[in-house]
């Protein structure tokens, strides 16, 4: 999908691959040694990095509601924050 070096910082994997894999299109994302990963690999790998899993806490959670959260809670800590002035990027 894209050449980022680490698709998990790539705006396109978490804005527009979510709803590409709901109409079946196969998704692979060129990681930075050259190599392709396919999307599902790179969703266990978001769901690792958000800490989202069952817990005993939500034991009939689905693997949608835990991925959807992953997406939301990765887009706001990969999206583009205004600084204030004086503030370093």
């Amino acid at each position: 999908m894209c050449a980022e070096k680490e698709p998990l910082d790539c705006h396109r994997m978490i804005l527009v691959c979510r709803h590409l894999r709901n109409q079946g299109i196969a998704i692979r994302h060129i990681l930075a040694d050259g190599e392709a990963e396919d999307h599902a690999a790179a969703e266990r790998r978001l769901l690792r990095l958000t800490k989202e899993e069952r817990t005993l806490f939500e034991p009939d959670v689905t693997e949608e509601e835990l991925l959807g959260r992953a997406y939301e809670k990765r887009g706001r800590q990969i999206a583009y924050r205004m600084c204030a002035e004086g503030d370093s990027p």
